[in-house]
């Protein structure tokens, strides 16, 4: 675990019975998926249609172009015609006046 957690709240937590460590389970899973929306969208800001991007898949490469921008996922147009659903965290822009490949 990167943070250790305090002392207080494990004291608490191992003092929950079933019901409410259900309960928290619940809190902490919704909580966790509205880190991940925000941080997606916030990733998604940063693209627009027809930018220029790389990705990499199995430690291969690819680039493409952004065709669309779903509300999760980002379409790619790879230069040979087929198109992938990409996470937004994962894509890096190419600037296209000075294009390099990056891995």
């Amino acid at each position: 675990m990167p943070q250790q957690l305090p002392k207080e709240l494990i004291n608490l937590i191992e003092s929950l019975d079933e019901d409410q460590l259900h309960a928290l389970n619940h809190l902490v899973v919704e909580q966790l998926r509205l880190v991940h929306k925000a941080r997606t969208l916030n990733a998604m800001r940063s693209f627009h249609m027809m930018d220029r991007v790389w990705f990499t898949h199995n430690e291969k490469y690819y680039e493409g172009t952004i065709t669309r921008l779903n509300q999760k996922t980002v379409s790619v147009t790879l230069d040979d015609g087929n198109r992938w659903n990409v996470s937004p965290g994962v894509l890096t822009k190419i600037d296209t006046e000075n294009p390099r490949k990056e891995l």
